[in-house]
């Protein structure tokens, strides 16, 4: 809940405490005062990773909510707010806008919304503090005390509110039916469907085993576009394997997206490296157990060294994705073993010296 109501909306602490009476060991309710600044939203809600964001404040005929940056208050779209919100909680299945005009703009901000079927309660017009407090505190008990759906929740608050004053409300809901799994269930297959990106030769087979620098790149790249789109290809075809890609919206989870960071870095590193010997080897594009076939501008035990650095890079990555499945039921992926041992090396530098 992030409460950004001002002194004039005498209600808003009352709504607070009629949502903190739900909490319990199975619900959670975090309040976020209005203290907290609009460019803090996004850390504070990968915090606590909300299946449903809660907003008290004013809301302006033109669809934009009034929020505090840099101590004072600023109008922001409903859209970017949503956004925000939904971007930082893989699990957000619904957003209730506690203000007036919340609503003005439409199903659009559904857009914005976790994929599992979600849903918005907003307002049509404005509306007194005191009402939106009611009536905040009747969907609640409906939706977290009786268990209905959100939908029932807010058909059964409009009735509740209509013997109580003999008027409707001017709350609606927005809602979305996804054809994806709920949020809950398809958060179980995100480790399985991330770790089966890697899964592929590229990124088992030594350097020196591999038939073409090219391909490797060529992997790397496919990778790279999966953990940016939620797309696998297959290496083979390069066609989209629909039975291994996932929904984007599964990279948005904060503990992937923080490894699809550093691995996008990280494959960055590699094609690098990757492009480093394809440089240094015109006319063929292999390896195959040795660095002799590579050109003269630098040494062998150097071209040594710069073929390890492709296998280096690549274990870096699978250490990260190692350490994002710790805990999962997901099979570790070992390590690529160095195409050149230091050994080697140190020979090959023994016989450069002897001659």
């Amino acid at each position: 809940m992030w409460n950004c109501a001002d002194d004039r909306m005498t209600w808003a602490g009352c709504e607070v405490r009629a949502l903190e009476a739900h909490r319990s060991e199975h619900l959670d309710v975090v309040v976020a005062s209005g203290a907290l600044e609009w460019s803090r939203l996004a850390s504070f809600i990968a915090s606590v990773r909300p299946t449903v964001f809660h907003f008290i404040g004013h809301g302006t005929s033109s669809g934009e909510l009034v929020v505090r940056e840099r101590g004072a208050f600023v109008k922001c779209s409903i859209e970017s707010v949503l956004s925000q919100v939904r971007s930082s909680s893989p699990f957000l299945e619904g957003v209730y806008l506690s203000g007036c005009y919340t609503s003005v703009t439409g199903p659009e901000p559904l857009e914005f919304l976790a994929p599992s079927g979600g849903w918005a309660v907003g307002t049509n017009t404005d509306v007194e503090d005191g009402v939106a407090m009611v009536f905040a505190e009747r969907f609640y008990q409906q939706f977290l005390g009786s268990g209905l759906d959100a939908q029932s929740a807010v058909d059964a608050a409009n009735a509740l509110f209509m013997a109580e004053f003999g008027e409707k409300s001017p709350h609606v809901i927005w809602k979305k039916v996804s054809s994806l799994p709920r949020v809950s269930e398809m958060s179980k297959d995100i480790d399985l469907a991330i770790s089966n990106v890697f899964y592929r030769a590229a990124m088992r087979t030594s350097m020196s085993s591999e038939g073409s620098i090219h391909d490797v790149d060529e992997a790397m790249r496919d990778i790279s576009e999966a953990l940016g789109t939620g797309n696998v290809r297959s290496r083979r075809s390069g066609k989209i394997i629909e039975s291994a890609s996932f929904p984007e919206d599964w990279l948005w989870e904060p503990r992937v997206a923080s490894f699809v960071s550093k691995a996008q870095k990280a494959i960055s590193v590699v094609r690098k490296s990757l492009d480093v010997l394809t440089q240094g080897s015109p006319g063929h594009d292999l390896v195959y157990g040795n660095a002799s076939n590579f050109d003269t501008s630098a040494s062998v035990p150097e071209w040594m060294r710069r073929v390890n650095d492709v296998d280096r890079g690549r274990n870096r990555i699978i250490r990260g994705l190692n350490e994002l499945m710790d805990g999962s039921n997901v099979t570790p992926l070992g390590l690529i073993d160095m195409s050149f041992s230091n050994k080697a090396i140190a020979d090959e530098e023994r016989a450069i010296t002897a001659h």
